[in-house]
């Protein structure tokens, strides 16, 4: 044995054996004599994992004890570390978790658990949590050894949906240490206890703002001059899907009124909510009116935000009204800029994940309107936030393995001096497949310059231990056969097509669109090629859980295969969809109109219902077991439908 190999062996005997000289009730949670809500649900957990670590329940106290102590309490003389830095210092038997606010401190048990401890939180679900077991004597060797550990998040504000899926979100967001969660206008009161005691605030927001606090059905019959006028007449209710697109004559004051007056008293009666996020209607169609048609869409809608924060200033000063950048209202306003007190988010949506927000191949528009919007917060004092899918991988298509886009958009917000990510919500469907993707971005999020392939890595080494290698060589092959990332970019993303846990039907199912044979000779073969890796991933899984020991890694591999064998039904069912569509080319560029393609096509809706009769029932038997997939089991049928219509249509021209 060589000398340095000598030094460090009697070194951790000598940790040890000062260890062990400690009687078990001499290690101790510190946190003062008056901690706060958050402060003592950080003791609470520290102590609850320690006692899944090493079996011993540690005590939380107010006084040091003369053994070890975890001293949960504010960082001092350490610069800004705002409220959510933090300090993790050993000094002798002494261990500091010291925060810059009461989240910081929550945040540095979090990071003592998992960097130092090896906890491991990979879903929300507390079987999806890597726990390692560690003696007393262990951990008290990790805390002589010495620690200095100083963190300051890239962002201020991370926040995602309430609802990441899975029986306990809010829990699994405080560990990845997002600090803010939104909700809709009718949701929030439920969440107030879990949020208070992590620190965490809370957001109100949907594209719904405008019909829910002046609802179309009581005021739009009796004033239709408060609706939008458009294309030559008042917006009813008959028009535009209910109203669903429409926004409301925002230059007309009693309508404006009305509207601002319910917003003041819903907020008033929700002290919880600390941002106020009033979206307008997806994919707006604005009010042309004489008057309404004077200032642009951007302009328009930063004077009914300003109006908005004005009056909820009034009733709730700790508010913050955030301005949302999107679609018809993303650039720049023309003639106005917002107030310092209002925050702005951006969105820059279609975009193609293929490049990040700093490439010349992304869209020229979000990159030019984004760099807008930061020059004007950075002179005018704005919060600024972006609004990204990062999590939420609708509209991408099936994906299993981070975006590799992710930390070059980071690395480029902070640069232009962004603040925050609101990064929206992954969706229920397919949440525990999505948890690998969460992690990194969580991390990014928190650390913009973290070191990506480690954090893949560990997720495998320690989730999916002892079949971590095998299971990563699955997930990069089904990387591999869908790489195209053309977020809702149908002519360009056949990922789209195979239908993933999000998106029902596919976009090309129904025979109310047509293609081109080109088109669909290359969605055949993309589809092709997915479901030969499917089948070959899905059989490697089967095999890795047959031979798999013990009781948490063959459920993690059933999970998977559920997955794998939902969406390679799809896949499959895809592929009936596309016959459907190149039968129909051939039917009607035929001459003379052919009985037997009609025939045939038939037969594909045959096995096509098949398939979705097998899809509904692995939907509901998952709903009831597991929650994997979290579907509603609602599948193709009406698609199929209209393609029985159709082929009874074509029928009659023969």
């Amino acid at each position: 044995m060589n000398k340095m190999a000598t030094l460090i062996l009697a070194f951790a005997i000598s940790c040890a054996l000062s260890c062990i000289a400690i009687a078990d009730d001499s290690m101790a949670i510190v946190v003062g004599s008056e901690p706060g809500i958050v402060e003592r649900f950080a003791a609470e957990e520290l102590q609850g994992y320690l006692e899944k670590i090493c079996g011993r329940k540690v005590p939380v106290q107010a006084e040091k004890t003369d053994g070890i102590n975890l001293i949960i309490a504010t960082a001092k003389n350490e610069g800004d570390l705002g409220d959510d830095g933090f300090v993790i210092q050993s000094e002798g038997n002494d261990l500091l978790l010291g925060g810059g606010g009461p989240r910081g401190k929550l945040y540095a048990v979090y990071e003592f658990l998992e960097k130092y401890l090896g906890v491991r939180w990979f879903g929300s679900d507390t079987s999806d949590e890597v726990i390692p077991q560690r003696s007393i004597e262990e951990i008290c060797a990790v805390i002589k050894n010495g620690i200095r550990d100083k963190q300051v998040p890239s962002f201020y504000f991370r926040e995602t949906a309430s609802t990441l899926g899975g029986p306990d979100s809010v829990s699994t967001l405080g560990k990845l240490r997002f600090n803010t969660v939104n909700c809709g206008w009718g949701g929030g009161k439920d969440l107030s206890p879990e949020l208070r005691k992590r620190g965490m605030d809370l957001i109100v927001r949907g594209h719904e703002t405008y019909r829910v606090f002046l609802p179309p059905k009581k005021h739009f019959i009796e004033h239709p001059e408060w609706s939008t006028f458009y294309k030559g007449k008042r917006v009813g209710l008959d028009v535009l899907g209910d109203c669903r697109r429409a926004t409301f004559c925002t230059t007309n004051k009693e309508a404006l009124s009305i509207f601002l007056e319910n917003i003041a008293t819903y907020v008033k009666e929700r002290p919880a909510i600390k941002y106020l996020y009033p979206w307008p209607s997806d994919a707006a169609v604005w009010c042309e009116c004489e008057n309404c048609r004077k200032y642009s869409v951007p302009d328009r809608l930063l004077i009914l935000d300003e109006a908005i924060a004005k009056t909820v200033k009034k009733v709730r000063p700790d508010m913050t009204v955030v301005h949302f950048a999107y679609f018809n209202h993303m650039e720049p306003p023309e003639k106005l800029r917002p107030s310092a007190e209002m925050a702005v988010s951006f969105c820059g949506w279609g975009r193609n994940f293929e490049y990040s927000f700093a490439d010349e191949g992304s869209r020229e528009a979000f990159r030019r309107a984004l760099i807008g919007w930061s020059e004007i917060c950075s002179s005018g004092g704005n919060s600024l936030f972006i609004h990204s899918k990062h999590m939420r991988l609708y509209g991408i298509g099936f994906v299993l393995m981070p975006l590799a886009v992710t930390q070059r958009d980071m690395q480029h917000f902070k640069k232009l001096g962004v603040d925050g990510l609101d990064l929206g919500g992954r969706g229920a469907k397919g949440w525990w497949l999505k948890a690998l993707n969460d992690t990194v971005v969580a991390k990014l999020a928190w650390d913009c310059n973290a070191d990506v392939e480690a954090i893949i890595n560990d997720y495998f080494q320690t989730y999916w231990e002892p079949v971590g290698k095998e299971v990563k060589e699955v997930f990069l092959s089904v990387k591999k056969a869908l790489p195209n990332r053309g977020y809702w970019q149908l002519r360009t993303n056949p990922n789209l097509y195979h239908t993933n846990l999000e998106i029902t039907p596919p976009l090309m199912a129904t025979p109310k669109r047509t293609f081109k044979k080109e088109f669909l000779d290359k969605v055949q073969k993309y589809n092709d090629n997915s479901i030969a890796v499917l089948g070959d991933s899905l059989k490697t899984v089967r095999r890795l859980r047959a031979e798999a020991k013990g009781p948490v890694v063959p459920k993690r591999l059933g999970k998977l295969e559920t997955a794998f064998q939902y969406v390679l039904f799809q896949r499959e069912a895809v592929g009936f969809f596309i016959d459907l569509q190149e039968k129909r080319r051939r039917f009607s560029s035929g001459t003379p109109k052919n009985l037997q393609i009609l025939n045939d096509m038939v037969a594909d809706i045959a096995d096509a219902t098949e398939i979705e009769e097998k899809i509904k029932a692995m939907c509901i038997e998952d709903n009831r077991r597991s929650g994997v997939l979290w579907d509603d089991g609602q599948t193709r049928f009406d698609v199929l439908e209209q393609w029985r219509e159709e082929v009874e249509k074509l029928k009659k021209t023969l």
